[in-house]
Protein backbone atom coordinates (compact mmCIF):
# COMPACT_ATOMS: atom_id res chain seq x y z
CA UNK A 1 0.00 0.00 0.00
CA UNK A 2 1.08 3.54 -0.61
CA UNK A 3 1.72 5.94 2.25
CA UNK A 4 -1.40 7.90 1.31
CA UNK A 5 -3.51 4.71 1.36
CA UNK A 6 -2.13 3.75 4.76
CA UNK A 7 -2.92 7.20 6.17
CA UNK A 8 -6.44 7.13 4.73
CA UNK A 9 -7.05 3.65 6.13
CA UNK A 10 -5.84 4.76 9.56
CA UNK A 11 -8.23 7.69 9.43
CA UNK A 12 -11.04 5.25 8.69
CA UNK A 13 -9.93 2.86 11.45
CA UNK A 14 -9.77 5.54 14.12
CA UNK A 15 -13.51 6.02 13.76
CA UNK A 16 -16.34 3.59 14.31
CA UNK A 17 -16.62 0.20 12.69
CA UNK A 18 -19.12 1.56 10.15
CA UNK A 19 -16.34 3.36 8.26
CA UNK A 20 -14.92 0.16 6.80
CA UNK A 21 -16.31 1.04 3.39
CA UNK A 22 -13.72 3.81 2.99
CA UNK A 23 -10.83 1.67 4.25
CA UNK A 24 -8.33 0.29 1.73
CA UNK A 25 -7.88 -2.86 3.85
CA UNK A 26 -11.61 -3.64 3.71
CA UNK A 27 -11.61 -2.99 -0.04
CA UNK A 28 -8.90 -5.63 -0.42
CA UNK A 29 -10.89 -8.00 1.82
CA UNK A 30 -8.06 -8.36 4.30
CA UNK A 31 -9.03 -10.14 7.52
CA UNK A 32 -7.58 -8.65 10.71
CA UNK A 33 -7.38 -5.28 8.98
CA UNK A 34 -6.37 -3.49 12.18
CA UNK A 35 -3.26 -5.67 12.54
CA UNK A 36 -2.28 -5.01 8.92
CA UNK A 37 -2.93 -1.31 9.37
CA UNK A 38 -0.80 -1.26 12.53
CA UNK A 39 2.03 -3.11 10.75
CA UNK A 40 1.90 -0.79 7.72
CA UNK A 41 1.65 2.30 9.95
CA UNK A 42 4.75 1.16 11.85
CA UNK A 43 6.58 0.62 8.54
CA UNK A 44 5.52 4.10 7.41
CA UNK A 45 6.74 5.65 10.66
CA UNK A 46 10.08 3.84 10.42
CA UNK A 47 10.58 4.93 6.80
CA UNK A 48 9.82 8.52 7.74
CA UNK A 49 12.19 8.35 10.73
CA UNK A 50 14.94 7.01 8.48
CA UNK A 51 14.31 9.81 5.99
CA UNK A 52 14.41 12.41 8.77
CA UNK A 53 17.72 10.98 9.99
CA UNK A 54 19.13 11.01 6.46
CA UNK A 55 18.08 14.65 5.96
CA UNK A 56 19.49 15.64 9.38
CA UNK A 57 22.83 14.07 8.40
CA UNK A 58 22.85 16.07 5.16
CA UNK A 59 21.98 19.24 7.05
CA UNK A 60 24.72 18.60 9.61
CA UNK A 61 27.30 18.09 6.84
CA UNK A 62 26.18 21.28 5.12
CA UNK A 63 26.36 23.20 8.40
CA UNK A 64 29.90 21.89 8.98
CA UNK A 65 30.82 22.99 5.46
CA UNK A 66 29.42 26.47 6.05
CA UNK A 67 31.37 26.80 9.30
CA UNK A 68 34.55 25.75 7.50
CA UNK A 69 33.93 28.25 4.69
CA UNK A 70 33.31 31.03 7.22
CA UNK A 71 36.64 30.23 8.88
CA UNK A 72 38.40 30.33 5.52
CA UNK A 73 36.79 33.69 4.68
CA UNK A 74 37.84 35.12 8.05
CA UNK A 75 41.42 33.91 7.53
CA UNK A 76 41.50 35.36 4.00
CA UNK A 77 40.23 38.72 5.26
CA UNK A 78 42.82 38.77 8.03
CA UNK A 79 45.60 37.93 5.57
CA UNK A 80 44.44 40.61 3.15
CA UNK A 81 44.39 43.28 5.85
CA UNK A 82 47.85 42.26 7.06
CA UNK A 83 49.22 42.29 3.51
CA UNK A 84 47.66 45.69 2.85
CA UNK A 85 49.12 47.12 6.07
CA UNK A 86 52.58 45.79 5.24
CA UNK A 87 52.50 47.36 1.77
CA UNK A 88 51.46 50.69 3.26
CA UNK A 89 54.29 50.51 5.79
CA UNK A 90 56.81 49.89 3.00
CA UNK A 91 55.49 52.86 1.01
CA UNK A 92 55.33 55.22 3.97
CA UNK A 93 57.81 58.07 4.05
CA UNK A 94 59.24 59.94 6.95
CA UNK A 95 57.81 63.43 7.14
CA UNK A 96 59.84 66.12 8.82
CA UNK A 97 58.15 67.87 11.70
CA UNK A 98 56.39 71.05 10.88
CA UNK A 99 53.53 71.76 13.20
CA UNK A 100 54.13 68.56 15.11
CA UNK A 101 57.01 68.21 17.53
CA UNK A 102 58.09 64.79 16.26
CA UNK A 103 58.54 63.36 12.79
CA UNK A 104 55.92 60.91 11.54
CA UNK A 105 55.36 58.55 8.62
CA UNK A 106 52.79 59.17 5.85
CA UNK A 107 51.54 57.33 2.77
CA UNK A 108 50.52 59.08 -0.43
CA UNK A 109 46.85 58.82 -1.38
CA UNK A 110 47.84 57.56 -4.84
CA UNK A 111 49.74 54.69 -3.22
CA UNK A 112 46.66 53.73 -1.20
CA UNK A 113 44.46 53.90 -4.32
CA UNK A 114 46.95 51.76 -6.26
CA UNK A 115 47.04 49.14 -3.50
CA UNK A 116 43.25 48.98 -3.43
CA UNK A 117 43.06 48.62 -7.22
CA UNK A 118 45.73 45.92 -7.13
CA UNK A 119 43.91 44.03 -4.38
CA UNK A 120 40.36 44.15 -5.75
CA UNK A 121 41.14 44.41 -9.45
CA UNK A 122 39.30 47.69 -9.89
CA UNK A 123 40.20 49.49 -13.13
CA UNK A 124 38.13 52.62 -12.48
Amino acid sequence: MTDAEIIKALECLKGSETLCACCAYAARQMPQCRQYAARDALDLINRQKAEITRLEDILRCQADGIIELNCQVAQAKSSAVKEFAEKLKKKSQLVAPSVYAVPFRAVAIDDINNFVKERVGDDS
